[in-house]
């Protein structure tokens, strides 16, 4: 039976799947491990020396989301000026340029 592996990124050292294959995708770095290793995709980074908890960041369309809503939310604050109104129009817009 072949051994178990891990494969991670070879920039950012995220584990990206595990299994008892040669390969994964092309350019993913591949280690032996134990056949106890149960570690979830994703959710663990090497760090050159141990596995480590990682919590991936927010994704660039989540980031666009949050940058469009809050120039909502100051464009509809009570207080919002005109300029707060067409800074929201103008973030909205960058998706249509």
């Amino acid at each position: 039976m072949m051994p178990k592996r891990s494969f991670r990124d070879p920039v950012t050292g995220v584990l990206k799947s595990v299994g008892f294959v040669a390969t994964n995708q092309p350019g993913d770095v591949a280690q032996f491990e134990a056949d106890t290793f149960d570690l979830k995709p994703g959710r663990w980074r090497w760090d050159d020396v141990a596995w480590v908890p990682y919590t991936p960041g927010p994704k660039p369309k989540d980031l666009r989301r949050i940058a469009i809503r809050d120039a909502l939310r100051a464009a509809s604050a009570p207080t919002a000026t005109l300029p707060d109104i067409r800074a929201a129009l103008a973030e909205i817009l960058k998706d249509y340029e």
